[in-house]
């Protein structure tokens, strides 16, 4: 028995569907199976005269993120790549990564904790930062929010 099937939009919209749910599915499968702990992370703030701003998303099994401070008082500035995430609660995330400095070229690692203490413009929410180099940074943000989405 031969079938012929014309090809044409209603066709073309079923095969659509079809692709889109079974992606959907086995995305959302992967994502579960690589991440115990998904996680995203948006932070700007000073605490004091330093600056800091975070990017993080570690949803789907693998952080992706990075990290910037500026600390023009003791001049530090990192543009760091965050590399893993080592905690997470619904309040805080702790999380490491590794950045170089742009004056003399050598490779540094940070580790930083961001928490979510309270609602925009509260001043509860903490961010501290400890570089390779001893440079650290702690405190509730003088201005700024910090995010975290589980």
């Amino acid at each position: 028995m031969n079938l012929k099937v014309k090809s044409g939009p209603i066709l073309s919209a079923i095969l659509i569907a079809i692709l889109t749910v079974s992606f959907l599915a086995c995305s959302t499968f992967s994502a579960k199976a690589q991440s115990l702990t998904p996680v995203k992370v948006f932070g700007i703030g000073e605490i004091g005269e330093t600056f800091f701003e975070i990017l993080l998303d570690e949803r789907l099994g693998t952080p992706m993120g990075t990290l910037m401070l500026s600390d023009h008082p003791n001049q530090e500035m990192v543009f760091g790549e965050i590399t893993s995430v080592t905690a997470v609660s619904s309040s805080a995330v702790s999380f490491s990564g590794s950045y170089i400095t742009p004056a003399d070229g050598i490779g540094h690692t940070f580790k930083a904790t961001a928490e979510d203490l309270g609602k925009p413009g509260e001043g509860a929410d903490k961010f501290s930062i400890i570089l390779s180099d001893g440079y650290t940074k702690s405190g509730i943000l003088s201005r700024g929010e910090i995010e975290i989405i589980l």
